[in-house]
């Protein structure tokens, strides 16, 4: 039999590849695994080979269900049983390959019993590589003029009125007129992976969520309060009856007097859902005006209106720090992961887009622990390459 201590050794080193493949090797280890890789042309092809998500993979699934003891031993009686089969001639040549064989085999099976006890490693390896983060405190503010503002990431939100701009903590950030002037308009941006509030000149709080924009005037004046948005933001309306606060988005008005709502106007999705959580608000397009009341979320879809019931702590999750879908498909909930992480998301199979899943994820973990836990329903595997993540 060959000695259990090569098998140790190889196991030995089987945690050093599945170390390297995370990225969290001490130097010393990493020394101890080149050492390895240098002492035979063997051992070198095997972990080239071998550190690829396919072989992995393959592995995997061909040890799934076995015993570290069990595979040992089988593994050996079959290599030597074929090895005594053979001539007397070619006996020494061929128990030195069969041994080989055995301890290269037996890495694969170290990494295996390794591995399923760490079974988000080749997620987070490749996250970790790619350097995807989750999103954060990200916007950027445009003047009519042009001029750009980096906000910054480590304040909670903007405020804009009349004459200056400044931060929720009351540190100013620019003058913006002496005189007041009511004919500017500001924009407040949030790139993918960015999230911001803003508190506009009447006192409405506006959350904004990834890749989103909201243009505003620095000052309400007229019969009406008007913005208008592109992407999602979640509205916490001023109470003004004599001027009614309005929302553009898409082909579609929002007219409220002071209420808590939601609204989801993405250009890459195909309809534009408005939700309730508290007042009453208007929907209009050209051909259409209804009404929504707590509760409701409507729909707009080619022209057309619909209205039903929804969980609304379901809609407005994301401001609250956390993916949330009920019965959502998988393509819906992988762009609202992209835009977060700022990442591309291919499918291999488009038929995967429309599986539906449940479920609640923090916005803050890591992108493979978001990905590791879509993974748990067994229809679905995730492989990250740079920026890009492909569903298979």
């Amino acid at each position: 039999m060959i000695p259990q201590q090569k098998f140790e050794v190889a196991y030995e080193i089987s945690i050093l590849v599945a170390g390297y493949l995370r990225g969290d090797l001490t130097k010393e280890q990493e020394t101890k695994l080149k050492e390895w890789q240098q002492a035979s042309n063997d051992h070198l092809n095997w972990f080239n080979d071998f550190c690829q998500q396919e072989k992995i993979d393959q592995q995997l699934k061909m040890f799934h269900a076995a015993n570290k003891a069990s595979v040992w031993n089988k593994t050996q009686d079959k290599i030597l049983a074929a090895g005594k089969a053979r001539t007397k001639g070619r006996m020494f040549l061929w128990r030195r390959i069969a041994v080989a064989a055995s301890i290269l085999l037996c890495l694969s099976i170290g990494l295996h019993f390794y591995l399923t006890k760490n079974t988000s490693f080749f997620l987070e390896q490749q996250a970790s590589r790619s350097g995807i983060i989750a999103g954060g405190n990200k916007a950027f503010l445009t003047l009519d003029d042009g001029k750009k503002i980096v906000l910054s990431e480590t304040k909670n939100g903007v405020i804009i009125d009349a004459t200056k701009l400044a931060y929720s903590d009351g540190t100013e950030i620019q003058v913006i007129s002496a005189s007041g002037d009511t004919s500017r308009y500001a924009k407040v941006s949030t790139p993918r992976g960015g999230t911001y509030q803003v508190v506009l000149p009447d006192g409405t709080r506006v959350w904004l969520n990834a890749a989103s924009g909201l243009s505003f005037p620095t000052k309400f004046i007229g019969t009406s309060r008007k913005v208008e948005l592109s992407g999602e933001a979640y509205f916490e309306v001023a109470k003004d009856k004599m001027h009614p606060f309005i929302v553009a988005s898409r082909g579609q008005q929002i007219e409220v007097l002071g209420t808590h709502f939601n609204v989801n106007a993405y250009p890459e999705e195909v309809n534009v859902k408005t939700t309730l959580l508290e007042g009453a608000v208007k929907i209009k397009t050209d051909g259409q005006a209804k009404l929504l009341k707590p509760g409701q979320q409507s729909d707009l879809i080619n022209g057309e209106i619909s209205i039903k019931e929804v969980n609304v702590e379901n809609t407005v999750a994301w401001k609250n720090g956390e993916f949330s879908f009920k019965n959502e498909e998988l393509g819906s909930i992988m762009r609202k992961i992209a835009r977060w992480y700022n990442i591309e998301v291919i499918f291999n199979n488009k038929e995967l887009s429309k599986k539906t899943l449940s479920g609640n994820i923090s916005r803050f973990e890591q992108v493979a622990k978001v990905l590791r836990i879509l993974e748990m329903t067994g229809d679905i595997k995730f492989k990250i390459q740079g920026k890009t993540v492909t569903v298979y």
